[in-house]
């Protein structure tokens, strides 16, 4: 759960990202999504924040983390108009405008406090 392997659709190893110590150390990843430049988004559960990534797997650098309130990201997804969807482990789902490789809080967040499970559909603007 600490690293995070890219292949080729014929299983071929592209790179892999494992920063096991310092400050890029990655602690339980979970959720990973790319924009359409590229760009790899890497959910760190255990260190409360996103990795953002080159296409070859180099380290950019922290695009969200605890100061943008966020707390154990297990999902995250990027929209067509360019807002990132970050799913944090208590269900809260939390909507950032991204653009030139920052990201800023949208100020959307949506939860039925029940983490994986909701009776209602979810409507996110993008």
């Amino acid at each position: 759960h600490n690293s995070v392997t890219c292949i080729t659709h014929d299983g071929g190893l592209l790179f892999t990202y494992a920063p096991h110590d310092g400050a890029h150390a990655l602690k339980k990843s979970q959720g990973v999504c790319c924009d359409k430049n590229g760009n790899i988004f890497v959910a760190d559960y255990g260190n409360f924040r996103i990795h953002l990534l080159t296409s070859d797997g180099n380290f950019q650098r922290f695009i969200l983390g605890r100061d943008n309130i966020l707390s154990r990201p297990v999902a995250v997804a990027m929209t067509d108009s360019n807002k990132l969807v970050v799913v944090q482990s208590d269900g809260m789902v939390k909507i950032f405008s991204y653009e030139g490789n920052k990201a800023q809080d949208e100020g959307q967040e949506m939860t039925n406090g029940k983490p994986g499970y909701s009776r209602h559909r979810l409507s996110i603007s993008t």
